[in-house]
């Protein structure tokens, strides 16, 4: 029995897939980005505007929902689209 092996040289990807592709790894990474640093910030803030750190809930709360629902919203349009390539930026 012989196997089959799938490689990335054996594609030919067009540029603006690339692009694309590109982009979303960017937008990926800085909003994780946007996440964690918020977590790793907030008991400096804490310490420096001498404020209970409940305060921060709703803020780190919103951003994640906001994600939740941008997530899925975005999510249903490349479903409606089907095998069309759908790129939403904001």
């Amino acid at each position: 029995m012989r196997s089959t092996t799938w490689a990335a040289a054996e594609y030919q990807v067009e540029r603006p897939y690339l692009r694309a592709t590109w982009l979303c790894g960017v937008v990926l990474f800085l909003e994780g980005y946007d996440i964690a640093g918020a977590g790793y910030v907030v008991p400096s803030l804490v310490d420096v505007w001498r404020v209970d750190p409940s305060v921060f809930t709703e803020a780190l709360a919103a951003g994640n929902v906001g994600l939740l629902l941008g997530s899925t919203g975005a999510g249903l349009i490349g479903d409606r689209a089907g095998r069309k390539p759908v790129l939403i930026c904001l």
